[in-house]
Parts: structure tokens; C-alpha cells; sequence
């Protein structure tokens, strides 16, 4: 007997987030991107926020913060499993021209 199983969601793994004012807090961190001139992590940051009638649920803001500026990694935890999406290598025309100005 096989059986199919449907592409996992990532599951993310704890990063600490640096936040103005000399504050830090322990986020999750969902993926990574390059960019031309650095990296972004996505974060997803604890909060609340107000559920039906009167109640307060916990939830999740996510947002992408410069990397390593507004990261640090945790001691013990491993980030292989972390999705990276990375920028297309440059055309060979793009190489043979230079950066476009």
C-alpha cells in the first residue's frame, strides 16, 4: 500500500528578532531570500489580537527583516531546513555587460 502525501507546510524554527530600542524578542523564522544585496528572513512575531466578542487570542505577525541586521540565531537550533529562495544567476549577457547602471 503507498500513500500520497501533499507538500508540507515549512515549519518554523526559533530566531531571535532585534527590535528598536535596544529590545530583542523570540520569533519563527518561516524562510529566507536573497536579494541583490543581502538576505531577508521572514519572521513571524508573537502578538495578540481581539477574537469574537470580548476575547483576546494569540497570533502571528509576519513580516521580512534585513539579515543579519535584525537577526540572531539560537544556540542548539539548526536552520538547514529552512526554505531559501535565492536570486537567478546573471544572463551570461548580464555578466559580459556588467551591473546596469
Amino acid at each position: 500500500m503507498t500513500s500520497s502525501s501533499a507538500p508540507s507546510e515549512p515549519v518554523p524554527v526559533p530566531i531571535r528578532v532585534l527590535l528598536p530600542g535596544d529590545q530583542d524578542v523570540v520569533g519563527r523564522l518561516w524562510s529566507k531570500r536573497q536579494v541583490r544585496d543581502g538576505w531577508l528572513y521572514e519572521v513571524g512575531l508573537p502578538a495578540y489580537r481581539n477574537g469574537p466578542g470580548d476575547t483576546v487570542e494569540p497570533a502571528e505577525y509576519r513580516v521580512w527583516v534585513r539579515a543579519p541586521q535584525h537577526v540572531r540565531p539560537l544556540d542548539g537550533v539548526s536552520y538547514d531546513g529552512v526554505p531559501v529562495e535565492y536570486l537567478e544567476p546573471p544572463s551570461l549577457v548580464e555578466r559580459g555587460l556588467g551591473p546596469r547602471r
